[in-house]
C-alpha cells in the first residue's frame, strides 16, 4: 500500500475521516511520523497545501482503526496559517 493511500481521508464538512492502516506500526503502536502525516494532510487540506512545520503531542499510543481529524484554523495569513487539530478514534487521542 502506498503512503498516499495509507494517509488518505474522506472529508465530511469540517471533519476528516481516516483510517490508521495496519502495517504502519512498530510492535503494535502506529509509527509517530505516520500519525503526524495523517493529521498534517487533513490540516493542509483545511488551510494551505504545503505545511512548513508540523509539531505533535501524542497523549497515548496509536492503534489501527478508524479515526477522525478535526482541524481548526487559528490564524490565516497571506503566506502562513496556524492550524490546530484534534484526532480521535482507534488511534486514541493525540493533539
Amino acid at each position: 500500500m502506498s503512503f498516499a493511500t495509507a494517509t488518505s481521508f474522506l472529508r465530511k464538512g469540517e471533519i476528516y475521516h481516516c483510517e490508521i492502516k495496519p502495517g504502519w506500526d512498530i510492535m503494535g503502536n502506529a509509527n509517530g511520523g505516520y500519525l503526524m502525516a495523517v493529521g498534517a494532510r487533513a490540516m493542509a487540506d483545511a488551510s494551505r497545501p504545503h505545511p512548513v512545520s508540523v509539531t505533535a503531542h501524542f497523549l497515548s499510543p496509536g492503534a489501527a482503526g478508524p479515526v477522525t481529524v478535526a482541524p481548526t484554523i487559528i490564524k490565516q495569513g497571506r503566506t502562513f496559517s496556524t492550524v490546530r487539530s484534534q484526532c480521535d478514534g482507534a488511534a486514541k487521542t493525540y493533539h
